[in-house]
């Protein structure tokens, strides 16, 4: 019986008969930027045995694919382009291949930004707490090759936000967050 099934439904899909077109285009795609990941979700669509998720970082010029055969109505892009915009679209799959693919969305992905602020002999800085794996690091020339330096002060948190303090001395010196 499976197989018969298998090869009616081959027939409708080659022939473009009732029950032989690919599935609907998802609807409902949404998005949730998080620390160097996107959340994606979606309402299923009847008929669909997987989906195809694809993304684009060229203001939605061309699109990549980036996933195949999800089975669920979600997915977590941790490859996702951070300090720029991430568009994605949603295919659904069945026997007869992919149907059109679902409207698209765009999620900013931010770059998390350090805090200054000056006293008389120190230098207080912070960052958003959602970057938790952030590293700060220093150096003291931007000339190339430039060598940045972990900052080994402790690291306190206040207000969801990082923040350490660091002693003025003399000289230049440039900061920045490296994620892992």
């Amino acid at each position: 019986d499976s197989d018969r099934l298998g090869q009616e439904k081959a027939l409708k899909c080659k022939y473009g008969l009732t029950g032989g077109a690919a599935p609907a285009s998802p609807t409902g795609l949404t998005g949730v930027a998080g620390n160097r990941r996107i959340s994606l979700n979606w309402t299923l669509s009847a008929g669909a045995t997987g989906y195809n998720l694809w993304r684009s970082t060229n203001n939605g010029a061309s699109y990549q694919l980036a996933v195949t055969g999800l089975t669920a109505s979600s997915y977590v892009d941790t490859n996702a382009a951070n300090g720029q915009t991430n568009y994605y679209q949603v295919a659904a799959v069945d026997g007869c291949g992919a149907g059109a693919n679902s409207a698209a969305i765009s999620i900013f992905l931010p770059l998390p930004s350090i805090s200054m602020s000056v006293s008389a002999n120190a230098l207080a800085m912070s960052w958003p707490g959602w970057a938790s794996d952030w590293g700060l690091f220093a150096t003291t020339n931007l000339t190339p090759p430039v060598v940045w330096n972990a900052v080994t002060n402790a690291v306190g948190t206040t207000n969801g936000q990082f923040n350490v303090t660091l002693p003025i001395g003399s000289g230049i010196k440039f900061f920045r967050l490296i994620s892992p």
